[in-house]
């Protein structure tokens, strides 16, 4: 992230910062997904000081069982490393209904701090 945006971003303080956010991570396709490393550019242009970050997401609208199956090595080297970092799952695309449930139930079972519950619905016509 370029110096300047970094700046503007922290002056206004903001209490939750979602970046790049939601499901432009992905991409489409593995060539057109987020290239993370190619924004972050070189160590002599990035802030030095530690943040004081307290909450982190990972995953976005995942439900199936490989999403929880691969966020178990992330939740246990992430509470290990910073244990006062809160860390966000997600229960899926629903608010109520089987993904629903078992997004919670696996939540629980890795000790996420909190879930982002999404709800994404047609409105009738």
């Amino acid at each position: 992230m370029r110096r300047d945006l970094g700046q503007a971003l922290a002056d206004v303080h903001p209490g939750v910062l979602r970046f790049p956010g939601g499901c432009i991570v992905e991409g489409e396709t593995l060539e057109n997904r987020y290239q993370w490393k190619n924004t972050i550019g070189p160590v002599e242009n990035r802030h030095p000081a530690p943040f004081n970050m307290k909450y982190l997401a990972v995953g976005n609208e995942q439900w199936e069982n490989l999403y929880f199956e691969r966020l178990k090595p992330f939740v246990k080297a992430i509470k290990a490393r910073y244990p006062h970092i809160q860390l966000i799952g997600t229960s899926g695309p629903d608010s109520e209904g089987e993904a629903f449930e078992h997004g919670w139930k696996a939540m629980t079972e890795l000790t996420a701090d909190l879930v982002d519950e999404h709800l994404l619905r047609c409105l009738p016509t």
